[in-house]
């Protein structure tokens, strides 16, 4: 069974119910910031199919009163919802996606992430730091790597407008519990900013698996038996049209924002077949077609689609329009000494246009008249990526990457046989970009250009909620002549939809952005209030004060650690002391010599010449200076005071090592005489200078074992596999310029300040829609070619899913089972597959035929369920002989229980139609036809038939010609076979309902043939 449930779309309702059940009028719809999420289960396996948030990471959309009751309710339902580990779909309602995350991100088995603008991957890196989404993440490389950047160009744009952490906390305090998502009065307000550090943006895309396109992967763990393969979807470099294979679920085909034309630096999506697109390119990149071709076979007849169709009801005006209208507007707005802004998007649809006016730049003004400025923290590393990416483009691009790549080899090689560099030989990239100038800040800019020179600028993001293009914009738009073009609408409460709203009101009534047409500049002549949030380093009194209270906490930090640092040598010391007397008291116990000094008394005198002390006369151990008292060469140096009278303290001339001198422990002791003993005849050991004894290292055989070759082999190899480890030196770079990011932002005292502008809009603003989407004639068209068995449409406010159902069901060969599920609502389709694993036995894969159906193989099998000792899977064998025979013995003889043969029916019996026994017992023939029926199974065929493919294939293999006759029937000439022609002979082939195929005809050859072609066409599963 498949459930679909849409999580964040972009038109809220507030509809109570959470099941597909009745079209009936929901409630009013609103449309939110577009963080697109949905939740796809195929039996036990769970989907998340993209992962979106809007440009300020805010999930501020107003609840349904059902999720208000819900977390209002401090009981029952709420307690469930967080003590269930897998909450069941039914039970998930509208509500911001944070919320819902935070108690379904830990059942997920697998995400989906279809391109790399912050509405599909926004939120992904939130989730998997902070609310726990650690499954599998599959996405294509460009995606991978280009939405780190996009998330990587929002977080560093926010962390230096607010204080991203005090935010945090605060938001923490005012809102501790889930029911926050009401806000501080229970309004639907929030103001949770779901950001993460960039170390852990870091860490969150690189658990992401690339894929190419058309590269099945089959999954692993739970997910085993899925294939999953990704397709071109257009829009986006890199944007993928998912398709998921299940053997128990079927096929499901994932179409998010895909774009059938073809564009200037990426080509249509992979749905359309078209003659360049059947094989993909050298470097499994590009793969999709122009607007002309018919449907690929990878993608047609899917049991599921599930499609957007938010443009429904737009029509797209033509490129060649588009274009125009906008190098018009830049060429005159330049040409008179004035400016032109751009919000853009961070990289998903920042090339097209960079490619545009970059080719407009060569052609019109080669002398860089002009300054073409990209205002972007990520903008040279964005480009830096695309132009590794030139396979993922239009297949002419790929052709050109890597003929360049080639003559690059070339044009090296000649230069350095002339001697002579090889710049002006180079070939140029179609993202080369030579006029652009990339600037990381606005200051950076404004240094570089004056402020008066007129060219033409592109700051991200393109809703102006933050960033450059928010500061931008309150310069622009100020000047009555120069121009501000938006390329999108922007997200709803945002600047850009503000302004997208005044240029819609302003235009002409048959010039609609929804007719097709391109609408001209106008000039807005109102006021706007909004505010510029910064971040600014402290100067004068500000600064004087932060560092002395930095000093002064440097200063507290200080005395912490010196009174840390002085009790931990106080506890050291009583340690020392404590391990000193437990020495003593062994050392008396054993009696030592040391201790306990024959001739020495109390005072520490020597008594009677050197006789034994009086009893219980003991000396404590000695010093380090008593040690070498009375050492060898017996040169006096003099008396120490405080050692005794008449006790004098010898220094050795001898060079020893400080602290290292013990009493000799030798059986015989020290001579007189000699001078190696001490004042008390206690012999003294020196340690001297330490000697190293260098041994000759050699191995089991005798070899001498030389490290340093050793080491040089290891320095080769790592040269050699340096190119290897490119892409990881890069990585490693990265996270070392994240790291002095963020010491250089730390080291500088800055401040938080937010400015109220009020400013009146005297600039010019034009909208051209450059989106690369779908629109309503391409969606009407291409989805009944497809022909989804089930149909998913998604993304849609209620005027447009009313149409399109309409549209949709009107086609006559389209699928009834259309559905339109607006936010939070089930949609369920079949019923649950049970899947289970089994292992088969070795006589039962001899035993079995398989016949292939597409990407599987199938058979019919009987066979008994063993369970062998210490495993839990159950093994397949096959029926055994006896049991066959005791079967057919059973049916042979009738049980008492069956009731006995009636002499009318043994009389009609004849007796050619009899079976002899050994107890001559007479069974009639029609019993013995259901004994075999119900020992043999009947053969089943597998597939779909298309009389198309069935007449192609009678005409290659069987030379049989054969024509249309009426819809589902095809008529074949067999009389003709063998005989020149002539003979009237014809079998008809028709479908006359789902999986019954009737085919008519005289007994005989022609027949035989065709009925073969229409086996031959389907996979044969023969029962045994």
């Amino acid at each position: 069974m498949i459930t679909f449930i849409p999580l964040s779309v972009p038109f809220a309702t507030n509809k109570d119910t959470t099941t597909a059940t009745t079209d009936a009028e929901h409630g009013t719809e609103k449309e939110q910031p577009k963080a697109l999420a949905y939740l796809l289960q195929m039996d036990d396996i769970r989907v998340l199919i993209d992962c979106g948030a809007p440009e300020d990471f805010i999930f501020n959309q107003e609840l349904p009163r059902k999720y208000q009751k819900l977390i209002e309710l401090p009981t029952a339902a709420n307690e469930t919802l967080q003590q269930d580990q897998e909450p069941s779909p039914e039970f998930l309602t509208s509500g911001p996606l944070d919320e819902i995350l935070e108690s379904l991100a830990p059942t997920i088995d697998l995400v989906l992430l279809s391109h790399s603008t912050l509405s599909h991957l926004g939120l992904y890196a939130y989730a998997h730091a902070k609310l726990g989404l650690r499954c599998l993440v599959y996405a294509t490389l460009p995606v991978q790597s280009m939405g780190k950047l996009t998330v990587q160009e929002a977080i560093e744009s926010w962390q230096n407008e607010i204080d991203v952490e005090k935010e945090a906390k605060e938001s923490q305090r005012n809102d501790p519990s889930p029911s926050s998502a009401l806000g501080k009065k229970g309004k639907g307000k929030r103001s949770k900013r779901c950001l993460v550090s960039l170390e852990e943006l870091e860490e969150a895309f690189d658990e992401v698996k690339t894929v190419r396109y058309l590269q099945p992967t089959h999954l692993e763990g739970k997910c085993a038996g899925v294939t999953l393969t990704a397709y071109s979807a257009g829009h986006s470099l890199g944007g993928a049209v998912w398709k998921i294979r299940s053997p128990t679920s079927g096929t499901v085909l994932i179409a998010l924002d895909w774009n059938h034309n073809r564009e200037r630096h990426l080509d249509g999506t992979a749905l359309l077949a078209t003659s360049g697109s059947a094989a993909p390119s050298s470097g499994g990149g590009a793969s999709g077609g122009s607007g002309g071709g018919g449907i690929s076979d990878a993608v047609r007849r899917p049991d599921l689609l599930i499609t957007e169709v938010q443009r429904g009801m737009v029509v797209n005006s033509r490129r060649k329009d588009r274009d125009a209208a906008l190098l018009e507007i830049v060429h005159k707005t330049i040409q008179s000494g004035n400016s032109v802004f751009f919000p853009v998007d961070p990289s998903a649809r920042l090339l097209e246009l960079l490619v545009l006016l970059d080719q407009h730049w060569a052609y019109a003004y080669p002398h860089a008249k002009f300054p073409l400025c990209l205002v972007s923290r990520t903008g040279k590393e964005v480009v830096e990526r695309a132009r590794t990416y030139m396979e993922w483009m239009t297949r002419e691009w790929a052709t050109k990457s890597s003929g360049a790549n080639a003559d690059e080899e070339d044009g090296k090689a000649k230069a350095q046989k002339k001697g002579r560099g090889m710049k002006n030989n180079a070939p140029s990239s179609p993202l080369e970009f030579k006029y652009l100038k990339i600037f990381s800040t606005i200051a950076q800019m404004d240094e570089a250009i004056g402020t008066t020179q007129a060219k033409v600028v592109l700051a991200v993001p393109p809703s102006m909620t933050h960033g450059p293009s928010r500061r931008l914009f309150a310069r622009f738009a100020q000047n009555p002549n120069d121009v501000v073009i938006m390329i999108q609408r922007g997200q709803p409460g945002s600047i850009a939809r503000w302004l997208w709203d005044r240029w819609q009101s302003k235009q002409a009534s048959g010039v609609l952005w929804k007719a097709g047409k391109v609408g001209s500049a106008v000039a807005i002549g109102e006021k706007l209030k909004f505010e510029l949030k910064s971040k600014v380093p402290l100067e004068g009194d500000e600064l004087r004060a932060h560092l002395e209270a930095e000093l002064a906490e440097k200063e507290r930090q200080a005395q912490q650690r010196a009174l840390l640092a002085r009790s931990r040598r106080r506890l050291e010391a009583d340690e020392d002391d404590e391990s000193s007397d437990s020495d003593d008291s062994s050392d008396d116990d054993a009696g030592g010599a040391f201790d306990e000094m024959p001739g020495v008394g109390p005072n520490g005198r020597v008594a009677n010449g050197g006789n034994f002390a009086e009893p219980g006369s003991l000396t404590r151990k000695k010093g380090h200076t008593t040690a070498f008292d009375g050492s060898r060469g017996g040169a006096r140096v003099g008396a120490v005071e405080g050692m005794g009278d008449g006790v004098s303290n010898e220094v050795s001339f001898d060079i020893y090592l400080k602290g290292n001198a013990s009493r000799a422990t030798s059986f015989f002791g020290a001579k007189a005489g000699v001078g190696g003993e001490g004042p008390y005849g206690v012999g003294i050991r020196y340690r001297m200078f330490p000697m190293i004894e260098r041994k000759r290292r050699i191995d089991a055989y005798g070899e001498t074992i030389d490290v340093g070759r050793w080491l040089s082999k290891k320095r080769e190899l790592e040269a050699a596999t340096a190119g290897q480890d490119e892409d990881e030196d890069k990585d490693a770079k990265r996270k070392k310029l994240i790291a002095e990011k963020r010491k250089a932002a730390a080291a500088t005292p800055s401040k938080f300040i937010t400015e109220e502008l009020e400013i009146e809009i005297s600039c010019k603003v034009a909208f051209i829609d450059m989106e690369g989407l779908n629109d309503g004639r391409a969606l009407k068209t291409l989805i009944p070619q497809l022909h989804p068995r089930r149909l998913i449409m998604v993304d849609a406010d209620e005027e447009t899913r009313k149409d399109m159902v309409a549209s949709i069901s009107a086609v006559k060969s389209m699928t009834k089972e259309i559905h339109a599920p607006w936010i939070s609502v089930t949609v369920k389709i079949g019923e649950l597959t049970n899947a289970y694993t089994v292992n088969m036995g070795d006589g039962l894969l001899t035993s079995m035929v398989m016949s292939r159906f597409e990407d599987y193989e199938v058979g019919y099998l009987r066979a008994n369920v063993k369970f062998d000792d210490g495993s839990t899977v159950p093994t397949l064998e096959p029926l055994s002989a006896v049991s066959t025979e005791a079967r057919i013995a059973e049916i042979r003889e009738p049980s008492s229980s069956s009731p006995a043969l009636k002499s009318e029916g043994a009389e009609a019996v004849q007796p050619s139609q009899t079976l002899v026994t050994k107890e001559l017992k007479a069974i009639p023939i029609r019993k013995m036809k259901s004994a075999n029926v119900e020992i043999l199974s009947p053969t089943l065929f597998v597939g779909d038939l298309k009389l198309s493919t069935l007449k192609s294939s009678l005409s290659s293999n069987h030379r049989i010609g054969s024509e249309f006759a009426g819809e589902g029937m095809l008529v074949c000439d067999t009389g003709a076979m063998g005989r020149g022609g002539g003979s009237n002979e014809a079998v008809t082939v028709k479908k006359e309902s789902q999986g019954r195929i009737v085919v008519e005809g005289n007994v005989g050859k022609g027949v035989r043939l065709v009925r073969k072609a229409v086996y031959d066409l389907h996979a044969k599963v023969a029962g045994m």
